[in-house]
């Protein structure tokens, strides 16, 4: 497997991936402290990485260990959504995980 560039591979997977994708794709360590570095990429959370145009929700979200849910998940997948509340946007954390 070749050297991947983080930014792009990010963008393939939706903006916003795991470590393991990462890896799993050829992103190497080195290109993802480099992407960081240089504001290609932002880190919201330890083995998080998102595009710096990803979802502030999501990453909101993502920075305390959880993910967008409701509403908020159904309107960034592309679902019609009737009425979107402007806020509190919802999110789900994992029981026993620390924020």
């Amino acid at each position: 497997m070749g050297f991947a560039r983080a930014d792009v591979v990010l963008q393939d997977l939706g903006r916003m991936a795991r470590t393991a994708e990462l890896k799993r794709k050829g992103v190497t360590e080195a290109e993802r402290t480099r992407a960081v570095r240089a504001g290609d990429i932002i880190r919201p959370r330890q083995g998080v990485y998102a595009l710096r145009d990803a979802p502030v929700d999501a990453v909101h979200a993502a920075a305390h260990g959880g993910t967008i849910g409701c509403s908020a998940a159904g309107v960034l997948h592309g679902l019609w959504i009737l009425d979107v509340p402007p806020e509190p946007t919802y999110g789900w954390v994992a029981q026993g995980r620390r924020a």
